[in-house]
């Protein structure tokens, strides 16, 4: 069985995954909200664009244009062939840039209190407000579907997160899933009470990150979140013994 192709894949991420739900709507109008997506971040980085372009450089300013170059540049490949969303991988690592890397940026000035509205907080605060106004625009709920989403097709089809890291859906076109995207699937998870998911997925996280360089934050916080999940599971031994090889390795950090 070619499980790239196969529409089962696509089917069971957004039977589970996105805005409208299933039981209202075609099976695939999600994919077509998925789709518009892409011509969704343009604008945004045109109304960065336009912003950028009457500002004097500052290092916030530099700062600002290479996130947004970096994400033009993202935004590029997918719009050359939006039809890659349709694979689960691939939708799942796009919103995980819209949800988090966009709403990272688009935060950081969500505590400050801006008078001047020419200024790049004020204007930042603008748009994040903005994209919260827009029901097209996905949130953390979303995201958290399409990670559980490749939980459950690994279940169904009995494969695990080194696969997914391993390219099973490779192709020119098709990502795999990173170390990082693996503990972040299993810490989404956790998070929603999945906890022997969790546990198999943080356990991949950590063997996966050990072979990727600059990730001792990453297996430490894995090692963390695993040892939680042991103690919601009553296995409070485990969970120290965990908790322990956290300490160990995080004596490296810091």
């Amino acid at each position: 069985m070619k499980i790239v192709k196969s529409k089962i894949c696509t089917c069971v991420l957004y039977a589970h995954a996105f805005w409208i739900p299933i039981i209202h709507c075609d099976i695939f109008s999600a994919l077509c909200k998925l789709q518009e997506l892409p011509g969704k971040e343009k604008e945004l980085i045109s109304t960065f664009d336009r912003f950028l372009s009457k500002k004097r450089e500052t290092s916030d300013i530099r700062d600002l244009k290479r996130f947004v170059d970096d994400m033009r540049y993202a935004n590029k490949l997918i719009s050359k062939n939006p039809r890659c969303l349709e694979n689960p991988v691939n939708s799942y690592k796009f919103l995980y840039r819209i949800v988090a890397v966009w709403g990272q940026r688009l935060q950081q000035y969500s505590n400050c209190s801006v008078q001047d509205n020419t200024s790049l907080p004020y204007f930042i605060n603008s748009v994040y407000n903005n994209s919260q106004s827009m029901s097209t625009w996905p949130n953390q709920t979303d995201l958290d579907g399409a990670g559980l989403a490749l939980i459950r097709i690994g279940n169904a089809y009995n494969i695990n997160s080194r696969r997914f890291h391993s390219g099973i859906f490779a192709s020119s076109t098709i990502s795999n899933l990173t170390g990082f995207d693996v503990l972040n699937i299993g810490l989404t998870a956790s998070r929603v009470d999945h906890l022997y998911d969790a546990k198999k997925w943080l356990t991949d996280a950590i063997h996966l990150l050990s072979t990727e360089r600059n990730t001792i934050d990453l297996i430490v916080r894995a090692y963390r979140s695993l040892g939680n999940i042991y103690n919601r599971l009553n296995a409070p031994q485990l969970a120290v013994d965990v908790l322990k090889q956290a300490l160990t390795i995080g004596k490296y950090i810091y």
